[in-house]
C-alpha cells in the first residue's frame, strides 16, 4: 500500500527487528517487485550495538530487553543501531512524509538516535506501550510526547478511542511556517 502510495519517485523503507518478520518483508518486496521499498533487518536503537529481543505469545509481547532481563521467553539476537545512522544513505536528498514507529517498548531508545531524522521528518506516529507496562514501571507516552513538541510538532491522540493499543498512538504533525 506504501509502495503504491510514494509511487515510483517516493521511497519507503521499513526497519524490522524480528528476523521473521524481516524475511517475510524482503520476500514481499521481491514477489511484488517493489522497486521503492527497501527493509533494513535491525532495530532503531539509541547506539550501535546488540540487542536482545524477547518473543512472546504474540508479537504484542515481542520486545528488546538487556541481558540482565530473567523473562522465561525465547530470545533472538538483533543488531541495532540509531536510526539516523540506519536511514542516512536515503535521507541526504529527501524528506520524510510519514514516520510510523511500532517498536514493543523501545520508542525512548529510538528517539534517542534520531536527532537528524526527526527534523527531516513532516509526520510521525509512534506506538508508545504503557498499556503492556506493570502500572508501577516509568510510563512511556510523556516522554514522547515532550520530544514531539520540543521538536516542533502538533501532537494529535485518538484518547476517547475504546481500543489501548489506538489510545497509545502519538501523531505528531508539522505545520508549515
Amino acid at each position: 500500500m506504501f509502495s503504491r502510495w510514494v509511487g515510483e519517485k517516493g521511497l519507503v523503507v521499513a526497519v524490522e527487528a524480528d528476523p521473521p518478520n524481516a524475511a517475510a518483508l524482503m520476500k514481499t518486496v521481491e514477489v511484488n517487485q517493489l522497486t521503492n521499498t527497501v527493509i533494513i533487518p535491525g532495530s532503531a536503537m539509541a547506539s550501535h550495538g546488540v540487542f536482545e529481543l524477547r518473543k512472546g505469545k504474540s508479537h504484542l509481547e515481542h520486545s528488546i530487553v538487556n541481558s540482565t532481563d530473567n523473562a522465561t521467553s525465547p530470545v533472538t539476537t538483533v543488531r541495532g543501531a540509531p536510526l539516523d545512522s540506519l536511514l542516512a544513505p536515503y535521507l541526504a536528498t529527501r524528506r520524510i512524509a510519514l514516520l510510523k514507529m511500532n517498536i514493543e517498548g523501545a520508542e525512548i531508545e529510538a528517539i534517542q538516535g534520531m536527532a537528524k531524522t526527526i527534523g527531516k521528518t513532516d509526520c510521525i506516529c509512534i506506538a508508545c506501550h504503557d498499556f503492556l507496562i506493570p502500572e508501577s514501571a516509568p510510563k512511556i507516552r510523556p516522554t514522547i510526547e515532550a520530544f514531539l513538541r520540543d521538536n516542533g510538532f502538533s501532537v494529535v491522540t485518538r484518547s476517547g478511542d475504546s481500543r489501548a493499543h489506538v489510545r497509545e498512538h502519538l501523531w505528531g504533525l508539522r505545520l508549515p511556517g
